[in-house]
């Protein structure tokens, strides 16, 4: 163990404040620590992730970035990205044009604009797919569309009040499935909501889930013949997003809350 202190952050992504949005923890490094020093902060913060961004050069533009949830490392997080950048933009006033975040499978952008700040991700197409019985019973469903990304399974609901109380089994469904399944329908009063699941990964529900939006953008811009979309994920907290798709990315606009920096020690 290091015995160095960190600059560690609370931020709450597609937030206006702590109450609502999906909480994330950004810490600065200056070199990389070893991976289990990082899951000890990452489970000590018990937040739904936890960033660490590393600087690529001097002009703050581009940053490495890994993800933490409190029991495993992921390949992707959209929301702890955009926390990353408000922090940045916030905290130390870095203000570039963009910030570019250089993950070991994908390159993550976040800008800056009149309506909070903008995160370009990946597209990611999902195609039919089949889930066991046994899976589809530990959601508590029966009537669904069945679809698969490259990382989680897309299942499509009637409507919002479905989606709304669906009501999983989580100690099964961790037993079960190893995947993040994001549940969707038609939205009331926006283009589509959606819940997200992944109690395999440490989080049973997320609040707003940044990278399930890779699959629900594509997946509703093609149903709706739009490329521009509201959308709000309906969990206990709540967060509303701005979604467009363009071309293979897709982009979400949303605001970020920051708490106090915190300092600790490793």
């Amino acid at each position: 163990m290091l015995n160095k202190d960190y600059k560690s952050y609370i931020a709450y992504a597609f937030a206006d404040n702590s109450g609502e949005g999906n909480p994330a923890g950004v810490v600065l490094l200056d070199q990389w620590l070893d991976i289990n020093v990082m899951q000890k902060i990452a489970a000590d913060n018990n937040l739904p992730e936890t960033a660490f961004i590393l600087p690529r050069g001097i002009d703050h533009c581009e940053w490495d970035i890994r993800w933490f949830t409190p029991i495993k490392e992921v390949p992707l997080c959209g929301h702890a990205t955009l926390a990353s950048a408000a922090v940045l933009d916030q905290i130390f006033n870095y203000s570039p044009q963009s910030f570019k975040f250089h993950a070991e499978r994908d390159v993550l952008e976040v800008r800056l604009v009149n309506s909070g700040y903008l995160l370009d991700l990946p597209s990611d197409i999902p195609t039919k797919s089949t889930l066991s019985i046994e899976v589809i019973e530990a959601l508590g469903l029966r009537d669904v569309g069945i679809f698969k990304g490259r990382d989680y399974y897309l299942l499509t609901l009637p409507d919002e009040l479905s989606v709304s109380n669906t009501k999983p089994n989580f100690k099964l469904l961790k037993k079960i499935i190893s995947n993040g399944i994001i549940i969707s329908s038609k939205g009331n009063d926006v283009d589509f909501v959606s819940r997200f699941f992944a109690p395999s990964m440490g989080i049973n529900e997320d609040y707003v889930t940044g990278s399930a939006h890779c699959v629900l953008v594509p997946f509703w811009a093609n149903l709706l013949r739009k490329k521009r979309m509201s959308a709000r994920q309906v969990s206990s907290r709540g967060g509303n997003l701005e979604c467009s798709l363009k071309g293979d990315r897709i982009q979400l606009i949303g605001n970020v809350y920051i708490e106090n920096e915190r300092m600790k020690n490793i």
